[in-house]
């Protein structure tokens, strides 16, 4: 839930200059951006396919696709 708000936050552009408790974040229904952010579009926040104990999310605009994402290995 964390990484949701967070990526949705920053997507917004007001990052954590608004409390992510009182932000709801929903699963990956379309969000509206907070009041200080109204003249942004709504998101989505989508999961990324991370290794076994991390955990990820991007926040995309509604419409918008992801394309594709890349790993890393960890050495």
């Amino acid at each position: 839930l964390w990484t949701r708000k967070e990526a949705l936050l920053k997507a917004f552009g007001v990052g954590l200059g608004v409390d992510p408790a009182r932000f709801d974040a929903g699963a990956t229904e379309p969000v509206a951006p907070p009041p200080t952010a109204a003249d942004m579009p709504s998101c989505r926040a989508l999961p990324l396919d991370l290794p076994t104990g991390l955990v990820g999310a991007v926040a995309l605009p509604v419409g918008s696709k992801l394309v594709g994402q890349h790993g890393l290995e960890w050495v």
